[in-house]
């Protein structure tokens, strides 16, 4: 739901679709301002989504694909690109997006599981998915 009307605010979209689903969130006060956690409300609608984008399609994405080829098997982390995690190490439950199952250096289709403490705002900015997750989620709105 968006903000009271006595605040301003901003719409923040994914894509150039109209509509509510596309509405990540809105920014109260200053619009110019960089989006945060304290000055962003998140639209209810819009992550559920992400998350059957990214269940639906994280099995057949390339980079996900790649670094499944080094874990070689169990649980896989899909990191947020706003703040990636050095090489080998575990990022921020904020910025995880999910994860998925690997077995014999494959994703198993069907495995994602979200991660509830992930936030599409942090000190860091809005999320950034992988390239072709968002390929697929722009498709999806469209």
């Amino acid at each position: 739901m968006p903000p009271s009307a006595n605040k301003p605010t901003a719409a923040i979209q994914f894509g150039a679709e109209n509509g509510q689903n596309s509405i990540v969130g809105w920014v109260t006060g200053d619009a110019q301002a960089p989006i945060r956690p304290q000055n962003f409300i998140e639209n209810r609608q819009f992550w559920p989504l992400v998350e059957e984008v990214m269940a639906q399609h994280a099995h057949v994405d390339p980079e996900l694909q790649a670094q499944a080829a080094f874990q070689k098997t169990g649980w896989m982390n899909i990191a947020d690109g706003r703040n990636p995690p050095p090489l080998g190490r575990t990022g921020n439950a904020e910025d995880i997006l999910g994860c998925v199952l690997i077995e014999d250096k494959t994703i198993m289709p069907g495995s994602f599981q979200p991660n509830c403490a992930h936030r599409p705002v942090s000190a860091d900015g809005l999320f950034q998915l992988p390239k072709f997750l968002h390929a697929k989620l722009l498709e999806r709105l469209s």
